[in-house]
C-alpha cells in the first residue's frame, strides 16, 4: 500500500494518505496504517524520479543492473569492463533522468538547473545504494539521498600492498 501511495501526485498526496491511513485499520491492517501514517510527502523531484521510473521500468531496472555491475567491474581488474560498466550505467541514468525531467518541468518549460541537478544527484545516490537501487527500480524512493559514491569495499579488510609486506623495516 505504502508503494502505491509514492505514486500519488504530491499535491493529492497528503490527503491520499490520510484516508488510507484511517481505511487499513478496518481491513484489520493496523501496522500497515502505521507505516502509511509515517510516509511523508515526497518531494517534486522524488515524485518525478518514481514516475519515471513506473513509467519507463526497464531504463529504471537498467540503470540499477549498470550500478551493480560497476560495482563488479571496478574489482575484476578489467578497464575496459569497467568503462563499458560506467557507459552503460551513464545511459540508463540519462533515460530515467530525461523523463523525470519533463514531470518535474512545469507543462511547456524546460526544468531549471538546479532541478536537473537535483534528478541527477538523487539517480546517483540511488544506484549507489543497494535498498534505494532496489527502490528506484520499484519506483518507490522516499526521500532525496546523499551521493556517498559507490561503495564496494565496504565491509572488506583494508589491502596490504605486496610492496609493504617484502619491505624490510629501516633503522
Amino acid at each position: 500500500e505504502a508503494e502505491k501511495l509514492l505514486a500519488v501526485a504530491p499535491d493529492r498526496f497528503v490527503a491520499e494518505r490520510e484516508e488510507l491511513a484511517k481505511k487499513l485499520p478496518d481491513d484489520g491492517r493496523g501496522d500497515a496504517a502505521a507505516v502509511v501514517a509515517e510516509l511523508r510527502k515526497p518531494t517534486a523531484v522524488v515524485f518525478a524520479v518514481n514516475r519515471a521510473a513506473r513509467d519507463r521500468p526497464k531504463p529504471a531496472r537498467a540503470a540499477a543492473d549498470a550500478a551493480e555491475q560497476v560495482k563488479k567491474t571496478q574489482l575484476g581488474g578489467d578497464p575496459d569492463a569497467f568503462q563499458q560498466a560506467l557507459r552503460d550505467l551513464e545511459e540508463a541514468l540519462d533515460l530515467v533522468a530525461n523523463v523525470a525531467l519533463a514531470h518535474v518541468a512545469p507543462s511547456g518549460k524546460n526544468a531549471t538547473d538546479a532541478m536537473r541537478r537535483r534528478v541527477r544527484d538523487l539517480l546517483r545516490a540511488a544506484v549507489a545504494d543497494d535498498d534505494a537501487r532496489e527502490a528506484l527500480a520499484r519506483g518507490a524512493l522516499t526521500e532525496e539521498l546523499d551521493a556517498p559514491g559507490f561503495s564496494p569495499f565496504a565491509g572488506m579488510p583494508a589491502p596490504v600492498d605486496a610492496w609493504l609486506r617484502r619491505r624490510e623495516p629501516r633503522y
